[in-house]
């Protein structure tokens, strides 16, 4: 999980951020940039030996990306798919519902509320350095 190695303090997050807006705007680019949080995927290990804090962890990565400014977030929990079970509801289960708990997270998180993003957006141009 490179997110995961690379999240320790989200400082990663916001240099990427930075860089890539920075670079859209040398390049004179004006429209919408939309950055993805990839693969905030749950580990199925880790989620045997402690689901609530296996979670807790994607949650808090996803928290970090979205506190950098990357809104498109691809949330993983398809290793969560448990083909013993003998209906395709049961083997996917977990899968749907740690997925849409996680969805609900992202959607009440208040770095994500519509009216913050052009004030938090203006905010981290001002901070960025574009020589």
């Amino acid at each position: 999980m490179f997110g995961k190695v690379q999240s320790a303090s989200g400082k990663w997050f916001h240099t990427t951020a930075r860089l890539l807006i920075g670079a859209a705007l040398r390049e004179g680019y004006v429209l919408p940039l939309f950055i993805q949080g990839d693969h905030c995927q749950v580990n199925h290990k880790k989620y045997q030996a402690d689901p609530e804090g296996e979670v807790g962890e994607v949650k808090k990565l996803i928290a970090e990306e979205v506190g950098a400014g990357f809104y498109n977030i691809d949330v993983d929990t398809s290793t969560l798919v448990d083909l013993a079970h003998p209906t395709l509801e049961e083997q996917q289960r977990l899968n749907y519902e740690r997925a849409a708990e996680i969805t609900a997270f992202i959607r009440d998180s208040k770095e994500l509320r519509i009216l913050d993003l052009p004030a938090k957006t203006e905010r981290m141009l001002a901070r960025a350095s574009f020589a």
